[in-house]
């Protein structure tokens, strides 16, 4: 049973409630719970291992929960408060977020990063820039390949011309200015693309067939709030019914 949780950790990046979830499906397996997989990652045993570094923060010792300061002002038309509930509460698919994320080698080369709210499925495009017109062109095509309804984004410059991205039939909302919480599904997912591939990796290192790579891995992660689906299993369950 360690060498599985062991393999689930270092190898498949998987969260402790992931590999407990599992656990439970599994009639071959012990069931355990994730609070007994994170006691012995922060054992002597687990820390001779490191396993505190497969973790989605990598923190040698388990923190508590911190809260943060919110602020507020964002354009009237555009306020994440006129979203629809439907958006919110991920009932419906076809609503995602939107960011970039940067790594070593370039202040101005990015990856950009949408994942889809309901099912948690994440696409990654190299941008060359983070001029607003280089970002908002790649966006818009994720956005008509995925089918974006909605796409929901911050309040930086790089997304100034996002007129463009709802021409194609995709409607825009942004959160309030340095509330990154708003769209905490891609702020946490950032963390985790960053186990797969590091931040200190060099840009120019970064290839089409990397991305892919990682996208895939995380699409095919067991997820504690899909019922430890996975967001590929998800996605194709109520792609499935919605056409049934």
């Amino acid at each position: 049973m360690k060498a599985y949780i062991i393999d689930r950790l270092q190898q498949d990046k998987w969260p402790p409630e992931a590999i407990a979830g599992v656990l439970k499906l599994n009639q071959n397996l012990p069931v355990v719970s994730h609070e007994t997989i994170y006691k012995f990652i922060y054992s002597i045993e687990g820390q001779k291992l490191y396993l505190y570094t497969s973790l989605m923060y990598r923190r040698p010792k388990r923190q508590t929960k911190f809260s943060r300061v919110k602020r507020y002002s964002v354009p009237e038309d555009k306020r994440i408060e006129n979203r629809l509930e439907n958006i919110n509460n991920r009932s419906e698919i076809g609503h995602a977020e939107g960011d970039l994320t940067f790594f070593a080698g370039s202040n101005s080369q990015n990856v950009i990063t949408t994942i889809e709210r309901a099912s948690r499925m994440i696409k990654l495009a190299k941008n060359d820039n983070k001029t607003s017109l280089s970002t908002v062109f790649k966006l818009r095509k994720i956005a008509e390949n995925m089918k974006y309804k909605s796409l929901t984004l911050d309040n930086g410059s790089e997304f100034a011309q996002y007129g463009a991205i709802e021409l194609s039939g995709t409607k825009v909302y942004f959160c309030k200015p340095h509330s990154p919480w708003q769209k905490g599904s891609i702020e946490r997912m950032h963390v985790s693309l960053h186990k797969y591939i590091p931040k200190k990796t060099n840009i120019n290192e970064i290839t089409d067939d990397k991305l892919k790579w990682a996208e895939e891995k995380m699409n095919n992660l067991p997820r504690k709030c899909l019922g430890y689906l996975t967001p590929k299993q998800y996605y194709d369950n109520y792609t499935v019914a919605l056409a049934a």
